[in-house]
């Protein structure tokens, strides 16, 4: 990250600051109005983090981002900015820190705002509206000496430059408004370059190759196509697909992680390609930490996108903007936008709405006590969730699985013989030769009423020395159980095995092809196995293109689609970490 050395170098050259610890202030703003109905209720609420803190803590949930109010502007940092103040931090430690403003986090309006030019020009470059391509980075520096010989009608015209009115950090040293806005994954990639642009793209393109009825037809069977995407932990479902009107931030995210397989069949390669490119940029610049060779692929990934569809200058950025700022993941303005629903949509709701804002901040105050309480109470062990253990036989009937006790004895023989490599498989053992079980089995209560209608998939390790997908195996997870056999408990998984059906990736897609495998009989190949061989979570993407260019039968929807079909991607699009175990494929 080459803004914050270049900020401790700065520091290190004067005498009264040499050998401060930097701390650079995240700043984000984000006007929002709580309600409409009752007087354009609006607020301007500024938040405020430090830049010392890892990138996965970076997050609203974990409470590095607070509230610091409701003020057109901040008491001023500027004393802390030239005199090193004596802070301890985290680990007990008293240090000399000197404060400085680091990345502001804020969407493209706000960026506008802050550094002052007109909308429609880019806030970081000095590229005309007309050709985003243009190369020059802007600084306040070079505004100065233009508004110092042209007047303000040409500096706004031909320029896109507010003169008349002075950026905050103007009197802040080592701050550049220009240089220290962040990237917005959400506006410029997510909500715009996706949504605005790709998807609107595909439409257009159906109503042109097939005619406009007949498109819509197509559209809405790609509908259902996002609508049959099997449950996964965090996404979002879309029972009637993309039909309604008010996007969120998270709607579109959620959209891109199943949406280029729905489209497959419908579109051309070069389409398919578009999206691919797209998703892999989106998801390498999410990477929590960066390498040379890691900012090299985003710049790649960046140009094949730009080959195949000029869209949206802002993504040529990013390569400049991961190097000065790391990750922009922990920048992102998702991060302000969910902490105004908390710390001031939510707040307003429970207020009298009579003199709102003092009862506003009391509510935070609340918040954030019984969000320190929830963590310590976490620690302390005393939010664990209870078990209930119930008979072998009656929990077979509940997950209809008869063979669960033989299951659960051939798990038991290949336990005694884990560290015995010539030891045969123990489903090639007879029955008889297995240990009995008569013991209870433990399983979480909400997690067998949740697993009794639906399913995870997982990813098992099956070949240590193989990197990425292609050393996994995927199965699928019916209930989780645990149990006690010659004082040894073992936390377990009922499965279903996968099988991959080629030995390289689609080459169309990039993601990996799966069959559900089954025995000689036809029945599933089901299997106990420890917990301690599952690796991570998966999804899996029916391969709707076996259809053809029949429509979707009406019945299926994201419930059974993993009961009603038979071939399968592994989603490396779900999310970053799935992507990153692809990306060791290629």
């Amino acid at each position: 990250m080459v803004f914050f050395p270049k900020q401790a170098d700065k520091i290190s050259t004067d005498p009264t600051t040499h050998g401060s610890l930097f701390v650079p202030v995240i700043l984000g703003s984000n006007k929002t109005t709580v309600s409409v109905a009752t007087g354009q209720n609006k607020y301007y609420s500024l938040y405020i983090s430090v830049g010392n803190v890892h990138n996965n803590v970076q997050q609203a949930h974990r409470n590095a981002v607070v509230l610091l109010g409701f003020l057109a502007i901040p008491k001023s940092l500027k004393p802390g900015m030239l005199v090193p103040e004596i802070v301890r931090c985290a680990n007990m430690h008293l240090r000399h820190v000197i404060y400085g403003i680091g990345p502001y986090i804020a969407d493209y309006p706000e960026q506008a705002l802050l550094a002052c030019i007109v909308q429609g020009w880019c806030a970081r470059c000095i590229a005309l509206p007309n050709n985003l391509d243009g190369e020059g980075g802007q600084h306040y520096d070079h505004t100065e000496v233009l508004a110092d010989f042209l007047d303000l009608h040409v500096l706004r015209d031909q320029y896109g430059i507010v003169s008349n009115i002075v950026p905050f950090t103007h009197d802040f040293p080592c701050a550049d408004i220009h240089e220290i806005l962040a990237p917005d994954l959400l506006h410029q990639v997510i909500k715009g370059t996706f949504k605005d642009h790709l998807v609107t793209w595909v439409e257009d393109y159906l109503n042109l190759i097939y005619g406009k009825k007949h498109a819509e037809e197509i559209s809405d069977d790609i509908d259902r196509w996002i609508a049959a995407a099997p449950s996964f932990s965090g996404l979002q479902q879309f029972p009637q697909g993309r039909g309604f009107k008010q996007w969120t931030g998270d709607d579109s995210k959620a959209l891109m992680k199943v949406y280029l397989p729905a489209i497959e069949g419908y579109v051309p390669p070069d389409i398919i390609c578009t999206f691919r490119a797209f998703l892999d940029f989106f998801y390498l610049v999410q990477h929590d930490t960066y390498s040379d060779s890691s900012i090299q692929q985003v710049q790649d990934t960046g140009k094949d996108f730009h080959r195949t569809r000029v869209i949206f200058q802002t993504l040529g950025h990013y390569p400049l903007l991961i190097c000065m700022f790391g990750s922009p993941n922990g920048l992102c303005s998702s991060i302000t936008e969910s902490r105004q629903i908390t710390a001031v949509k939510e707040p307003w709701h429970r207020s009298s709405r009579y003199e709102a804002l003092g009862q506003m901040l009391l509510v935070n105050q609340q918040l954030d006590k019984l969000a320190a309480s929830c963590v310590d109470f976490t620690m302390r062990g005393m939010l664990t969730v209870r078990q209930y253990s119930t008979k072998c036989y009656e929990l077979s009937l509940q997950l209809n699985q008869p063979r669960l006790v033989e299951l659960i004895r051939w798990f038991l023989y290949s336990q005694a013989r884990i560290n015995d490599c010539d030891a045969p498989s123990a489903f090639d053992i007879p029955l008889h030769q297995c240990p009995t079980f008569n013991s209870r089995v433990v399983a979480t209560h909400s997690a067998i009423a949740y697993f009794m209608h639906q399913v995870i998939i997982v990813g098992l390790v099956r070949d240590p020395s193989i990197t990425g997908i292609r050393g996994l195996d995927v199965v699928q997870i019916f209930a989780f159980l645990s149990f006690s056999h010659n004082n040894t408990t073992y936390p377990c998984a009922l499965i279903q095995w996968f099988f991959h059906i080629l030995d390289e990736p689609d080459e169309l897609t990039g993601m990996w092809k799966v069959q559900p495998d089954t025995n000689n009989n036809a029945s599933p190949s089901l299997e106990i196995i420890h917990l301690d061989c599952i690796f991570c979570s998966a999804h899996l993407m029916p391969v709707f293109s076996e259809y053809g260019h029949c429509f979707i039968p009406s019945d299926i929807d994201f419930t059974n689609s993993l009961d009603r079909f038979s071939t399968f991607y592994i989603n490396k699009y779900i999310d970053r970490h799935a992507f990153g175990l692809g990306q060791l494929d290629m």
